[in-house]
């Protein structure tokens, strides 16, 4: 089990703007070490120290491919991260609980009821609504 000095270390690792930068650009598909230092306009050693770190939280995963290393988002990390983020979360909304798409229609003919019956209580009284 993860203790929470742990997890103070992983969040601290994408709290650096440089390295959220990186989580930014990687979003887009993935880059080598040189097409990130050219858009961040940062030495590519500071590049692949940043990448050690996001690779060692496992945000970040690394694929060789001939004389290059092409990086990319490692999904699941990111998300075990927003889940961790959740857990701790005050508003209590449960944000991360997955989509039950069922429910989402339900939810969406609900709505659209009620908005047909709104607009219909409109119509009949431009000066008084009454809703029944």
């Amino acid at each position: 089990m993860e203790t929470t000095k742990t997890k103070a270390e992983r969040f601290k690792i994408i709290a650096g703007d440089t390295r959220l930068a990186i989580i930014e650009y990687l979003k887009e598909g993935s880059k080598t070490v040189g097409e990130l230092a050219k858009v961040l306009s940062i030495s590519q050693p500071s590049v692949s120290q940043n990448l050690r770190l996001l690779k060692a939280a496992g945000i970040v995963q690394s694929q060789k491919n001939g004389n290059w290393v092409n990086y990319s988002i490692q999904l699941e990390g990111l998300m075990e991260l927003q889940r961790e983020l959740s857990n701790i979360c005050f508003c209590g909304c449960d944000c991360y609980q997955p989509v039950d798409q069922t429910a989402l229609e339900t939810y969406k003919g609900q709505l659209e009821a009620e908005l047909t019956r709104v607009n219909k209580a409109l119509v009949r009284s431009p000066g008084k609504v009454e809703f029944t």
